[in-house]
């Protein structure tokens, strides 16, 4: 609600009164502290890292693997963009483990993107490999924009790979497809 308004400075308030208030050592909690920690992510990174460690911390102790998986992928963003990249996609991909064995299509894809996008050229096999996982998840979720995005990401990948494979113009159209599908303007 409040990210499609816009408005993340009001998702600081509310959960930071909520984690005030609210100190029980519970799921409610550690969900709301990961929540935290990404709303704190342009504002404090370390507040946001404390927020993650806290989150995960909780999660373990709950035996909770859902939110255990959240605060995984969380903590990893947060050290990634602090400058420890094989940390933070370790983290990440142990973040992907957790959500697989739980089965948590949402999970697997928000994970799988995540480390698509911040995978280096250097395995470009990687990350084709990720590109086709992530398309898969968005597809079985019925996420038609990520799908085009995905489409569009495993279109560049293919080209800077150096293969100029016959398909890359078709997953530029059906990209184009789904964005006039969905109604985009932004992408014509």
């Amino acid at each position: 609600f409040w990210f499609l308004r816009s408005t993340s400075k009001e998702v600081e308030n509310w959960l930071g009164q909520l984690l005030q208030r609210y100190d029980k050592p519970d799921s409610l909690r550690a969900k709301s502290l990961a929540l935290q920690s990404q709303s704190q992510f342009q504002v404090n990174l370390d507040e946001a890292r404390r927020l993650a460690e806290e989150s995960l911390q909780l999660a373990r102790t709950l035996k909770d693997k859902k939110v255990e998986a959240s605060s995984l992928l969380k903590l990893g963003q947060v050290v990634y963009i602090q400058g420890n990249r094989e940390l933070g996609y370790s983290l990440a991909q142990e973040s992907l483990a957790l959500y697989q064995d739980l089965k948590d299509m949402i999970g697997q894809a928000n994970a799988t993107g995540w480390l698509l996008n911040n995978s280096g050229p250097d395995d470009m096999e990687r990350s084709k490999a990720l590109a086709w996982d992530a398309l898969r998840l968005y597809r079985e979720l019925g996420d038609l924009n990520r799908v085009a995005e995905h489409l569009i990401t495993l279109a560049g990948q293919t080209i800077w790979a150096g293969d100029l494979s016959p398909y890359v113009a078709g997953w530029l159209e059906e990209a184009r497809m789904i964005y006039d599908q969905l109604g985009s303007k932004s992408r014509k």
